[in-house]
């Protein structure tokens, strides 16, 4: 009996240090960090890839996909402590799935008592599925959005913002960054936000 847990010990030992030898050899030839996402143009493919394969292979919904990433925001917003002492809240949104997360972020900080203005780059009738369908839900939250229209009063709400909730561009950008988005882009830079 000692034989045999003597040699079930050795035994043990043997493969723990196998085990050890063979992560220790992969870490050493593991790249630097700065190479190990050396093709950043493909992160949006990636990320799209992501979306494709929860909605298509998972049978996720995009609504659902989207309501959760809206949520994700505001639950990380309330954990950094950002949301105490009633912050004014300034959502800027898109037209695409990326404006459609921050509909969602709106009316979900609207829903939890905090003070949300939405700005929107499109007009409604540019607006297409999930994004559509979470703009349609802004109304039962009592949430208003109002269309960018580039005026000094629009200018004077992004610099009032506390908080300024980017939704304007996602992972279909491209090229150039043009305006409007170049032209509120530039004054949330400039702002304390």
């Amino acid at each position: 009996v000692c034989g045999m847990f003597f040699f079930c010990v050795v035994l043990f030992f043997f493969f723990f240090y196998i085990v050890f030898l063979f992560f220790f050899f992969l870490m050493i030839r593991r790249p630097p960090r700065s190479t190990l996402f050396p093709y950043t143009d493909a992160l949006p493919i990636s990320n799209r890839a992501v979306d494709d394969y929860a909605i298509n292979t998972c049978g996720i919904p995009g609504q659902t996909l989207m309501q959760h990433a809206g949520e994700a925001v505001i639950e990380t917003m309330e954990a950094q402590g950002l949301l105490v002492n009633e912050p004014t809240i300034l959502v800027l949104a898109g037209k695409g799935n990326n404006g459609g997360d921050g509909f969602v972020c709106a009316r979900g900080l609207i829903e939890r008592g905090h003070r949300v203005a939405l700005l929107m780059t499109a007009e409604v009738s540019d607006l297409r599925g999930d994004a559509l369908h979470h703009y349609n839900r802004l109304d039962d939250a009592g949430v208003e959005a109002a269309q960018w229209t580039d005026e000094s009063h629009q200018h004077q709400m992004i610099q009032d913002a506390d908080l300024i909730i980017d939704a304007l561009l996602g992972t279909g950008i491209s090229g150039e960054i043009r305006d409007p988005y170049a032209r509120i882009i530039n004054l949330c830079n400039g702002s304390g936000a």
